[in-house]
């Protein structure tokens, strides 16, 4: 919730903001990950979220969201511009996340998955979806922690690394113009 209010606040960005849980998923006091913070986001977060539709006209969808649903954001690679399409910010495990257009590791957080996975369980992360092949089955995305032009990765597994437990199945819809197809 924190990157869509800065988004709609600061710079004028109409959104969706879709996501498994409103506020702070009490599930979480586990996870290594969150434990540290949790406690003292969780007024934080509640506040976040009650202004997100009112005072920041932010768009709250509330709820699992079908993988079917990111996909049909996104312009296809055989028809980029036709109706309106949207750009999709994803919260990510990522270490479930790899570049099928490189094939390598592309940061030292993928070098070293097997030991953040014992030690983390979970490695938030956001990436960028902006285009998706159906024929091939492979989503374009732009990933900040990598230095590469293009990255693509098959629905199957960024199914996998977008409803990982710690994600919260969180998705950013940035609105685009054109009308809806």
């Amino acid at each position: 919730i924190d990157l869509a209010v800065l988004l709609a606040t600061k710079f004028g960005v109409q959104l969706v903001y879709a996501t498994e849980t409103i506020g702070v998923n009490p599930s979480y006091k586990a996870s290594p990950y969150y434990a540290r913070d949790l406690g003292r986001d969780q007024e934080r977060v509640a506040k976040l979220f009650k202004d997100a539709q009112g005072e920041h006209r932010i768009e709250l969808r509330h709820g699992g969201l079908p993988l079917s649903d990111v996909l049909g954001a996104l312009p296809t690679i055989s028809q980029p511009t036709t109706g309106r399409r949207d750009l999709v910010i994803l919260l990510v495990d990522k270490r479930k996340l790899r570049c099928e257009w490189c094939g390598r590791p592309s940061t030292i957080i993928e070098s070293m998955s097997s030991t953040l996975n014992s030690i983390m369980g979970f490695l938030g992360h956001y990436i960028l979806l902006y285009a998706y092949d159906p024929e091939q089955d492979q989503v374009y995305y732009k990933d900040p922690a990598v230095n590469s032009a293009r990255c693509t990765v098959s629905s199957e597994v960024l199914e996998a690394a977008r409803t990982a437990f710690g994600t919260d199945q969180d998705a950013i819809f940035l609105r685009s113009g054109g009308s809806d197809s």
